[in-house]
């Protein structure tokens, strides 16, 4: 007869984890902890699933811990996602720096998305989303152009061998925003853009293991309403989700493997960088062109400007990646989007194209069951408030959603 073999959970791992780190045997943390060796040894077999509520407070009052950090995975198994407690917010500061406080909460849960301008139902006019592209390369600090020595060094070695690579093509840094609203009596908002040139090396250091620590101590200084840091600020993007079914549906995708960020994880309908020569006419980078440009290689749709609505502008804490966050509507259903998109340029950045109805409880459940990275969560979220959603409505389904 076969024995059962029970699956390890977050929490069976996070107690074997917890308990190691103070050289314990499972022995010897019952004794401490007043909870029975059995029930330890239940726990991180995986055999016991959720622990009642008397051992979880024994566990968590002796390992000085939120029992929300003990069953996370109870909550969310997105890991973009944390819990929005005194302590553990507290951690992320340490981490992402003081602008996690400002962080968009979903329930009781946190991204790690900071929104910098939203313009509400109304979209950024095409007229009113300036954007210039400075004839200067950005400014690398000595530190960060060491750590991009040695990553081109080794992308070079991995393409003699054969290996996975990145391109190291031109880039663009975002040097400055502004907003302001026309003064025509509309008070129509007013995003306005200054980039520097830079190349995609300098946006694989900022987002790599590598360069982390420059990452983490710049970040501990920065607020999120101050300019943006100009050496983390290359690649940035357009991340807009794409309304089908006659608003019924909205379309989402999956990160192919190959790529150099986030593979395998979900991502809303598109999310492309804004490129400074595809994009450029005159020293103007046309965001709305970027839009349409990504929709057609990406997806092999030829959308129209009018159909888009680009309304906010952020960045993700966690890559340090600054957002035009936006969403379009088309007259197809999502099944057709996914057939044309077998024809795509650029078919291999995704491996699957499908379509999840449009409400906040089935989006959102999505985002707390699967990899969403915060600009994904961000652009569903205010695709929601941009198209009408009462913003009431919205706190209660986030609530009864995330906890």
């Amino acid at each position: 007869m076969t024995k059962h073999r029970h699956v390890p959970t977050f929490i069976s791992r996070k107690l074997k984890q917890l308990r190691n780190q103070k050289n314990l045997s499972q022995n010897s943390l019952a004794e401490v902890s007043l909870v029975s060796v059995a029930s330890i040894k239940n726990i991180e077999s995986g055999r016991t699933k959720r622990p009642d509520e008397i051992t979880i407070k024994r566990l968590c009052k002796f390992f000085d811990i939120e029992p929300s950090e003990l069953l996370e995975e109870h909550i969310s198994t997105n890991y973009h996602l944390k819990c929005l407690s005194e302590k553990l917010l507290s951690e992320q500061q340490k981490i992402y720096g003081p602008s996690i406080s400002e962080a968009l909460p979903l329930g009781n849960l946190i991204t790690s998305w900071v929104n910098y301008d939203f313009c509400g139902s109304r979209r950024y006019e095409e007229d009113n989303l300036r954007a210039r592209l400075e004839d200067v390369e950005i400014a690398l600090p000595d530190d960060f152009l060491n750590i991009r020595r040695k990553v081109i060094e080794e992308n070079d070695r991995k393409k003699q061998e054969g290996q996975k690579y990145f391109f190291n093509g031109p880039s663009l840094s975002l040097h400055k925003i502004n907003t302001s609203c026309t003064e025509d009596g509309e008070e129509s908002a007013i995003l306005d853009l200054r980039f520097k040139k830079s190349q995609y090396a300098n946006n694989v250091v900022a987002k790599s293991t590598y360069g982390e620590p420059l990452r983490l101590g710049a970040l501990s200084k920065f607020n999120y309403l101050d300019q943006p840091i100009e050496f983390l600020s290359s690649g940035v993007g357009v991340c807009v989700l794409l309304f089908t079914n006659g608003g019924e549906y909205v379309v989402l995708t999956r990160r192919s493997v190959q790529e150099q960020f986030r593979s395998l994880e979900y991502d809303v309908s598109l999310v492309e960088g804004i490129h400074p020569k595809k994009d450029l006419k005159n020293g103007i980078v046309d965001i709305y062109g970027a839009t349409v440009r990504g929709y057609k290689e990406e997806l092999n749709l030829d959308i129209k400007k009018e159909d888009i609505y680009l309304f906010g502008i952020g960045n993700d804490l966690m890559y340090y990646q600054w957002n035009v966050l936006g969403c379009a509507e088309i007259d197809l259903s999502w099944e057709d989007v996914a057939k044309l998109w077998h024809g795509a340029k650029n078919r291999t950045e995704s491996e699957k194209v499908f379509g999840i109805k449009a409400t906040p409880e089935a989006l959102f459940s999505f985002c707390r069951d699967n990899k969403v990275w915060s600009s994904g969560m961000a652009a569903i979220y205010y695709s929601f408030l941009s198209r009408g959603y009462n913003p009431i409505d919205l706190a209660k389904v986030c609530a009864k959603v995330f906890g």
